[in-house]
């Protein structure tokens, strides 16, 4: 899901694509060693729209209700906290 939405943000999108995702080692992570985690990482390469598409196309429907009110926390309420606190601070929207 995590992919799902930085795919819906074009600049995640582009670095994921032209850069591949760094992915840490899941089970230190967990274990709270986050230093050990990031130290054994893997880098997924490959990734395309087409591939991100793919991803939610195969969520179960519980799944893309979670998306979706991840992607409208995110994407608009958060934004346009961020936009209001920009406009006060620099005079302009740092959220797009």
């Amino acid at each position: 899901m995590a992919l799902v939405m930085h795919g819906m943000n074009k600049d995640n999108l582009r670095h994921m694509v032209y850069g591949g995702v760094t992915m840490p080692n899941m089970d230190l992570y967990l274990k709270g060693d986050k230093k050990g985690a990031y130290d054994k990482t893997k880098l997924a390469k490959g990734v395309t729209s087409a591939k991100i598409q793919a991803m939610e196309d195969a969520m179960s429907p519980e799944e893309k209700k979670v998306l979706h009110a991840f992607k409208k926390l995110f994407h608009e309420y958060t934004g346009s906290v961020i936009n209001e606190t920009s406009m006060e601070l620099y005079g302009f929207k740092k959220s797009k």
